[in-house]
């Protein structure tokens, strides 16, 4: 027994003196080699299945936005519904919100999209309670709305979700009505209403720095042997 404990915190010794190491070398997605490791690491994770300890790594490595380590994490599953055999937390939401936050429609993985945004969904199917774990600011709905994508109809996956986290937010502050949530309230329903109208536009009710749109040229790095792509999509074989 004492053996064990011994090997285990020689083991925890050794990877916190290479932190950096083998979080880059995981997470860092910069060169096929990386790719490689994290590929691996995201099919290890997705057999063991997801828990509330091992979470954050799912998250994680959802973050990287890597369509080859999105993929080979999510398996068979429906990147949706990754993280719903959890109840959504405060640190889940504000994670999410951070990857939304941080890429932009031209670059993001579908399915990173998605799972964020499923995230999301749950988390606010009832919106008073899941304004009472997560306080959702206007900023928040924006970057939700940012990805109202108007070419597409309404029951494109992404469209969808985005569609209905919107509506039941709208609905916020039914039961128990404040200032901030009037205000929430109604700004859901002006983005939502948006993407229907035809005579407007999303940027009348979303700051259009936002939704600024160019050519990215950004490339996604693959696996050792693959092609690369732009724009958080694979190239095609």
């Amino acid at each position: 027994m004492k053996k064990t404990l011994k090997e285990m915190s020689e083991e925890e010794s050794l990877i916190k003196a290479n932190l950096s190491l083998v979080s880059s070398g995981i997470f860092g997605c910069q060169n096929s080699e990386q790719v490689d490791l994290a590929v691996h690491f995201a099919k290890f994770l997705s057999t063991t299945g997801l828990s509330r300890t091992n979470y954050p790594l799912f998250l994680r490595l959802i973050a990287t936005n890597n369509p080859w380590v999105v993929d080979a994490l999510l398996g068979q599953r429906a990147a949706h519904l990754l993280f719903a055999s959890i109840p959504p937390s405060a640190y889940s939401i504000r994670k999410a919100f951070s990857i939304l936050s941080f890429f932009h429609p031209d670059i993001v993985y579908s399915k990173t999209l998605e799972s964020a945004l499923g995230i999301i969904e749950t988390a606010y199917h009832d919106p008073d309670d899941g304004f009472e774990t997560y306080p959702i600011r206007v900023s928040d709905l924006n970057t939700i709305g940012k990805y109202l994508d108007k070419s597409k109809n309404q029951d494109e996956v992404n469209n969808s979700l985005i569609l209905q986290i919107l509506d039941r937010l709208s609905g916020i502050g039914n039961y128990n009505k404040t200032p901030p949530k009037t205000i929430l309230s109604r700004h859901a329903f002006d983005i939502r209403f948006a993407y229907f109208d035809t005579k407007r536009e999303l940027e009348d009710v979303i700051p259009q720095v936002l939704l600024y749109h160019k050519t990215r040229r950004e490339t996604v790095v693959g696996p050792t042997g693959s092609q690369t792509s732009r724009g958080g999509r694979k190239a095609d074989s």
